[in-house]
């Protein structure tokens, strides 16, 4: 390949028009030693990898030395490599800047390493750092409003009397003149209990042998220190003791309550029911549910009829049988702070690049797809709404923190949404928004009217609204009869000032004021004629197309709808397409319904949003999205893209494996076609790490553990891991609930981080439990869109490429839920691979380098037959006849 080699003194990037700018094509001693790299990484996006030591004669070495002399350490120098194109253009292959750390010279040479500062170099070189930051700098500005999980509680009882040698059962000895035995209840916890609601204990003995007379001809029961249960938080409570047995035909059973006043009140049966001991006093028959409040009790009593009629004392034999005491408990609702995936991937790039230039970033919230013959972009719901959560945060620690990895943050978008990271140049991020001052700047009113003021002043349970008759803000009172109306309000100095001169108000036309009601910013213009202000739409002007994904045109704008119709599957006409103000989103209008599902509504929307990142055209007029509200305004002309930066773009791993754009290559050498064994599974792991509990039924519902599948490939013993390393398990979260105001942290998952599935709901989130599941003792359980059968879903066609079924194995979760009918314990079938089980490798000279590797598709022809692949690697030497060795992955 003919090149061009560059050196520039000075600078960490080359200038070829600088003047400190040579051209050292002749004066590399070891050209052969230079080469670049693009690699695919881990089955994601291609980045890029240059470095070599390099050996500079004549004027270079030179140049280096002097550099050196003068600056030392602080020498900046860099170099460039550019090649020659079809058209005899030179184009430049890469460059990168010279590391003075491995400066050396002698007589003859001077030698110097390059330092790839690419951003896949850095994130190469950091991507295992753990970092932390406060989660006060990154949290969203609404916190996720938590209800928490229903946690059920067991206890286990037994009464308890004297053992007897060799035998089973225990006796115990009933005084002849006891109308009432409270016996001995001994209680048992298999699990750690949450004692939120009640506390429980062991029931001490007692024997009643006087009292008032019920009405029947006996003691009622008047224990009132005896008892097994105390409700310290007002819930509802099951005690079943059904199950108790001892050996007498004469005993009553009777489940009682012990009210904050100290009476008690019989819930199993009456006093009658003790008198006939008819089948209510069985044992069978103590069976409860209800509602305890703060301060009630309850207690196991036995009533011993044989004292009506028989004087003596006798010994009863008690079977080891156990009764059951459950409840459920649930928390108050508390607010936690969340951060988004973006803020905290934002962070970590910043930190990656903290001595080099800044990564920017980006998540696409779509995922393209073929259908219909044509690609559409759809919705990524799930992902959308995911927040990130840390585990101190969630604890209430008061400078809560969150820690994570760049790997980690790609586990987690791996794993669970199928989503893998390009290493992409894109023009600088303008960071001088035109409508800042707007957003910064306005105050909030709620509306217009056309009232006039008829009051002087109003201080409270007033709305503010602009009256377009007096040409400035009133408060109006609604609830009252007159319907108060003034200028005169707490805070009116923000909106307007008293104009003497006229006897009248004036509003300020220095800011921007909000009408929240259509979502519309508008700035005051005032006439000097009529001595009244107006208020005027905002427009912006100038803006860069650069900074946006593009146009997408639409119908006009409506203020509101009655009814989101839900989903259009119909052909779409752009002309129908509306915006609609006080529900901030794009919909379909059809026959007088609207709706905000529509083919190619993710274009226009995400999360039920107007997207921020476009442009928007109708009537010859553009709009971006301003905050939330559909701001006109005009595009920059004769626009120069300026400076390109590296992006780090997370998006569907579907999208990275190119089949848009095919390259041919004609002229090949020394091909080669091999199986790689790297990609032949025969089992595959999908989802979260097992977690342990001490909550009371130990998490057993928890399905957010990782499920294991085979492939029935028997070639080798080797398995997939797609483990996600955030965690996902609601029962874990409620644990850590739990443990708010301890702020001490005590083990190792206090720096762990959680993905909760959320819906923003008016100011705050809420989870998302709007999938059903199935089997689960509560329908408070929450995270089901992340459970292992949606990563399996976000990952279809990857899966698919090695093999065509997955055969359900075993899951560390509950095998017994459904999620929207989705059983978690089934076999699941696979179709449309991302790519085969083979690699080829050839060289060439043919110098075809697309703008994208991730979107394109090499193709060749090699003995009659016809191969296709994505980029696996690619080296380029550019002082070799066959520069480029590609090596490509096979599609089938």
């Amino acid at each position: 390949m003919i090149c061009k080699y560059y050196l520039m003194i000075g600078s960490n990037t080359v200038d070829t028009a600088g003047n400190s700018c040579i051209d050292v094509s002749r004066m590399i001693a070891n050209i052969s030693d230079i080469k670049t790299t693009y690699t695919r990484v881990d089955l994601g996006g291609v980045v890029r990898k240059c470095g070599s030591t390099m050996e500079f004669v004549e004027e270079a070495r030179e140049r280096f030395i002097s550099l050196y002399n003068k600056d030392k350490l602080k020498s900046l120098a860099s170099f460039a490599v550019y090649g020659i194109s079809n058209n005899w253009t030179y184009n430049k292959l890469f460059e990168c800047p010279h590391d003075f750390s491995t400066f050396k010279y002698d007589s003859y040479r001077a030698r110097i390493g390059c330092i790839d500062n690419s951003a896949a170099a850095l994130i190469k070189a950091n991507k295992g750092t753990i970092y932390e930051y406060p989660v006060s700098e990154m949290r969203e500005d609404i916190p996720l409003n938590y209800d928490g999980v229903r946690i059920r509680n067991e206890v286990s009882f037994q009464i308890i009397g004297e053992t007897v040698e060799d035998k089973e059962y225990m006796e115990k000895f009933i005084p002849k003149d006891a109308w009432w035995w409270i016996p001995y209840v001994n209680y048992t916890v298999t699990n750690e209990v949450n004692n939120r609601s009640f506390v429980t204990m062991d029931q001490e003995e007692t024997f009643l042998k006087f009292g008032t007379d019920c009405g029947w001809g006996f003691p009622a029961n008047s224990c009132t220190s005896s008892f097994f249960l105390e409700c310290i938080e007002d819930n509802y409570v099951t005690v079943d003791f059904s199950n108790f047995y001892i050996e007498s035909k004469k005993f009553g059973h009777v489940l009682c309550k012990i009210t904050t006043s100290g009476n008690i009140q019989l819930l199993t049966c009456g006093y009658s029911n003790l008198l006939g001991l008819d089948a209510n006093t069985n044992t069978s028959a103590v069976k409860w549910s209800g509602k305890l409040l703060a301060g009630e009790r309850l207690q196991y009593a036995i009533f011993n009829h044989q004292r009506m009629s028989v004087q003596d004392g006798r010994t009863v034999r008690i079977h080891n049988n156990t009764g059951i005491t459950s409840w459920n408990d649930l928390g108050d609702p508390v607010n936690i702070d969340v951060i988004s995936p973006l803020k905290l991937l934002s962070r970590l790039l910043e930190s990656i690049s903290a001595n080099s230039e800044r990564i920017y970033c980006s998540i696409k919230p779509t995922i393209r797809t073929y259908i219909s013959n044509a690609f559409t972009e759809k919705d990524n719901w799930r992902l959308n709404g995911s927040r990130l959560v840390a585990a101190e945060s969630i604890r209430n620690f008061e400078k809560a923190k969150i820690y994570s990895s760049f790997s980690k943050f790609c586990e987690w978008m791996e794993t669970v949404f199928g989503y893998v990271y390009t290493i992409e140049m894109k023009s600088r991020p303008n960071t001088d928004l035109p409508y800042a001052d707007i957003l910064n700047n306005s105050h909030d009113f709620e509306g217009f009217t056309t009232y006039k003021a008829n009051i002087t002043s109003i201080t409270d349970n007033f709305t503010l609204h602009f009256s377009t008759t007096d040409g400035y803000f009133l408060a109006i009172v609604y609830a009252s009869i007159t319907l108060d109306r003034s200028p005169n309000f707490p805070g009116y100095e923000r909106y307007q000032v008293y104009d003497n001169a006229n006897k009248s108000y004036k509003v300020h036309e220095d800011r921007y004021y909000h009408d929240t009601v259509d979502d519309m910013y508008y700035h005051a213009v005032y006439d000097d004629g009529s001595k009244k202000t107006s208020l005027l739409e905002c427009q912006l002007y100038d803006i860069g197309l650069s900074d946006y994904e593009g146009v997408q045109t639409f119908g006009g704008t409506i203020i509101s709808v009655e009814t989101d119709s839900g989903s259009f599957t119909g052909p779409v006409d752009e002309s129908n397409i509306l915006y609609v103000r006080r529900s901030k989103q794009f919909m379909y209008s059809d026959n007088d319904k609207y709706y905000s599902s529509f083919t190619g509504s993710s274009n226009y929307n995400i999360a039920d949003r107007a997207r921020t990142d476009m442009v928007f055209f109708t009537n010859e007029q553009y709009y971006v999205i301003v905050g939330t509200s559909l701001m006109k305004c005009t595009l920059k002309e004769n626009v120069n893209e300026g400076e390109k930066v590296p992006y780090v773009v997370f998006k569907h791993r579907d999208e990275v494996f190119g089949s848009t754009n095919l390259k041919t290559i004609h002229s090949i050498s020394e091909p080669e076609y091999s199986v790689d064994s790297s990609r032949i599974y025969s089992e595959i792991e999908i989802g979260y790490e097992k977690q342990d509990y001490d909550l009371g039924n130990n998490g057993n519902d928890e399905f957010n553990f990782s499920t294991t599948y085979t492939t029935g490939v028997t070639l080798n013993n080797s398995k997939l891991s797609l483990i996600s390393p955030y965690r996902a398990d609601c029962y874990g979260f409620e644990e850590l609930i739990g443990k708010r105001g301890e702020e001490t942290s005590s083990s190792d998952s206090d720096k762990q981080v959680f993905a909760v599935k959320c819906i923003n709901n008016g100011g705050k989130y809420i989870v998302d439990r709007t999938i059903m599941v199935e089997g689960a003792y509560t329908n408070s359980v929450f995270n089901a869109p992340l459970a292992p059968v949606y990563m399996i879903e976000a990952n279809k066609r990857y899966l698919a490429s090695f093999t065509s079924l997955l055969k359900f194995a075993s899951t560390e979760g509950n095998a017994g839920i459904k999620l929207d009918d989705r059983a978690v314990n089934t076999d699941v079938s696979l179709d449309d691979p991302l790519f085969g089980p083979g690699n080829i490798k050839f060289s060439t000279d043919s110098f075809i380098f697309p703008e994208d590797w991730n979107n394109t598709i090499v193709q060749i022809e090699w003995n009659g037959m016809i191969f296709k692949g994505n980029l696996m690697s690619l080296d380029v030497k550019p002082q070799e006849t066959e520069a480029l060795k590609y090596e490509l992955i096979e599609i089938v």
